[in-house]
């Protein structure tokens, strides 16, 4: 396990190769959540708990951020680029900048020397809220009413996010 956790950046750059070369393989489709479990088991070997539960037990940080990752800075870069583009770019941006941080982000704190326990935490209740605020943030900007199977998408999200605590 010490292997994996000290050389996850060579699994990870080769994800990075495999989405990039291969990026709608029907081999590999059924296995995405399991590899994205995989990337959060190996983030949460390299975290230290104790960081973890001070995290949570002082979450200020946690809510600001993630207010400023889902919310605000969203509505402003549709505002400012909404005056630049027109009405097919702003909406597929505004797709792009509503999106919670990915599970990638502790990889990328790690490697890059960065808050690789604030990383997991804001990947783990960013990804637990985008199925809320993404539909709301669309329909309150662009006017667009978006249907999601909330139970499906919440019981993939668990399985990602939660199994590999245990």
């Amino acid at each position: 396990m010490k292997f994996l956790t000290n050389y996850f950046w060579i699994f990870f750059l080769l994800a990075i190769l495999i989405g990039i070369f291969v990026p709608h393989s029907r081999l590999l489709s059924p296995y995405i959540i399991y590899f994205l479990m995989v990337v959060l088991f190996i983030n949460l070997l390299k975290s230290d708990t104790g960081e973890l539960i001070n995290k949570i037990k002082n979450p200020k940080l946690l809510i600001y951020l993630t207010l400023l990752i889902l919310v605000i800075v969203p509505v402003i870069i549709h505002f400012v680029f909404g005056l630049f583009l027109n009405d097919e770019h702003a909406l597929a941006l505004l797709i792009l900048i509503i999106m919670p941080a990915g599970m990638a982000v502790p990889v990328y704190a790690s490697i890059l020397g960065g808050d690789k326990e604030l990383a997991l935490m804001l990947s783990v209740i960013t990804s637990l809220l985008c199925p809320l605020t993404i539909p709301l943030l669309i329909y309150l900007l662009v006017g667009i009413k978006i249907n999601i199977n909330l139970t499906q998408l919440f019981t993939n999200l668990c399985l990602i996010i939660f199994v590999p605590f245990f």
